[in-house]
């Protein structure tokens, strides 16, 4: 039996670059801990992903349809189907004064994150600054070892499946399924509502059997509303 779009699976899987087999990413602390890439701050787990639904590399996520629940698969992907091209017109040269004004000093090799874009200083001349904004691995074959741990078919478990990839914090008792409306108590800052809804709309409502999803919402007070009250306050004229 293979997969088909919308099937959720859960998978471990660990990749390295093929040219010099160094791991850049792996769901499995062992291997991280053996390969000298283990990131302290990262939750190593397996993934819980729905086919179809671009979480994971194109040729991947090829790989993964064809494959059973229990089975262990290597697979090489060529750059297009992996992190693809290098584009030369992700190559950047940023005046120096962007740097300073974020209190930042280039130098070759340092990652910046410019305007919501990460990219890599490649040189430092004068008051320009080449950044290069193309992926690490963008032009790169890579290697991926992919093993399908489970298929997830029963309701409760792909609602947890979700609950627990896009809200991680919330509990069990946090929330209902009432016929097709589920039902979520979940605290979030006002600014985060838009994002908030567009994961709705694209993972519950298309691939769960659910209508409608309602969000208790507790709108928490950011730390910018804060400071703007305390300015606020600051300005009113003092009685007596």
């Amino acid at each position: 039996m293979t997969f088909k779009k919308g099937d959720f699976l859960t998978i471990n899987y660990t990749g390295k670059n093929a040219e010099d087999g160094q791991v850049f990413d792996t769901t499995l602390r062992e291997t991280a801990e053996k390969e000298k890439v283990l990131d302290e701050k990262k939750e190593y787990k397996p993934l819980n992903l729905i086919l179809g639904e671009n979480e994971v590399l194109p040729g991947l996520e090829k790989t993964l349809e064809s494959m059973k629940v229990g089975e262990k698969k290597k697979v090489e992907l060529l750059p297009k189907e992996a992190f693809g091209e290098r584009d030369s017109k992700l190559v950047s040269l940023v005046p120096l004064k962007e740097f300073k004004k974020r209190k930042m000093e280039p130098f070759p090799g340092l990652v910046v994150d410019l305007n919501g874009q990460v990219g890599k200083v490649q040189t430092v001349s004068g008051g320009r600054v080449r950044v290069d904004f193309n992926h690490p691995l963008a032009g790169k074959t890579v290697q991926f070892e992919v093993k399908v741990e489970k298929q997830i078919t029963e309701k409760k478990e792909k609602i947890m499946a979700l609950v627990n990839k896009f809200f991680p914090d919330l509990k069990e008792k946090d929330w209902k399924l009432e016929g097709k409306t589920l039902q979520i108590k979940q605290e979030i800052q006002q600014e985060h509502e838009k994002v908030i809804q567009k994961i709705v709309e694209k993972h519950f409502t298309k691939n769960l059997p659910v209508e409608k999803v309602l969000i208790a919402k507790e709108f928490k007070k950011t730390k910018k509303d804060e400071k703007k009250e305390t300015e606020k306050n600051e300005k009113k004229p003092k009685k007596g």
